[in-house]
């Protein structure tokens, strides 16, 4: 019995076009591995201080008899191939493979967690899954790839910012509508529905909003960080931008 998956596939460094394309040839080749279609490629906007120059994205589903964690070792393997080595948080980078989708389970280990946290907001996951597989559905928000890309069109999007420091949010929605004109950043008690993104810079707040408004596009800022602002523009920037397909693939 085989499983549904989606996997997102990008890279910084190198001939990433190449190399993405042998990636999905070794997933393609693999014994427990069928069905492999890949999208387009996309050129997307690097997020995250480190990054430095524009990535290549794309996406393949495929069907599988492996197990989640043994997809994810083959994928990992794949990267470290492809001379893929995790020094720096989201720096340059060969290549990259995530498990997006494994069916409609949902996994949650030290390891790996399906659906991936970010794929919902992320355009550069979205736009190249959208053209294979905007029919998958994510397990836990219970809509299909391409409603998740849908919400993410409207403009001004509507984001929260939300957490147990006014002064910082208030800072924050001043600093970053400055940024991104395309957002209206607002604070919890102005959103009279669930917005498309609701930022949290707390544990406490993530899980308040989620059990009493039942607000499920949530995401959770790491309480450890001083300055949250870098964390909040590279959500920003993944929700915002325009990912350009590549013609000729």
């Amino acid at each position: 019995m085989t499983t549904d998956c989606l996997i997102a596939l990008g890279g910084n460094r190198g001939d990433v076009a190449a190399t993405i394309a042998e990636a999905a040839s070794q997933l393609a080749i693999h014994p427990k591995i069928d069905q492999v279609q890949c999208s387009s490629l996309y050129v997307t906007a690097p997020v995250g201080a480190n990054a430095a120059d524009p990535f290549h994205n794309a996406a393949a589903t495929l069907a599988t008899s492996l197990s989640p964690h043994e997809l994810l070792d083959v994928l990992q393997s794949i990267e470290t191939a492809a001379g893929r080595e995790r020094t720096i948080r989201w720096g340059p980078r060969p290549l990259d493979l995530d498990l997006i989708l494994y069916g409609d389970r949902i996994v949650a280990t030290e390891s790996l967690c399906v659906p991936h946290p970010a794929c919902w907001y992320r355009r550069f996951v979205l736009d190249p899954s959208v053209e294979i597989a905007a029919g998958m559905v994510h397990p836990v928000l219970h809509a299909s790839i391409g409603e998740l890309r849908q919400r993410l069109l409207e403009r001004p999007l509507q984001v929260v910012l939300a957490g147990e420091r006014p002064a910082l949010i208030s800072q924050l929605i001043e600093e970053m509508q400055s940024q991104f004109a395309e957002v209206a950043l607002l604070q919890v008690d102005d959103a009279a529905t669930e917005p498309a993104l609701t930022i949290c810079l707390d544990a406490g707040t993530h899980e308040r909003l989620r059990s009493s408004r039942g607000w499920q596009r949530t995401i959770r800022i790491p309480q450890s960080l001083e300055l949250p602002q870098q964390a909040v523009m590279d959500v920003l920037t993944s929700a915002l931008d325009e990912p350009e397909r590549q013609t000729g693939r």
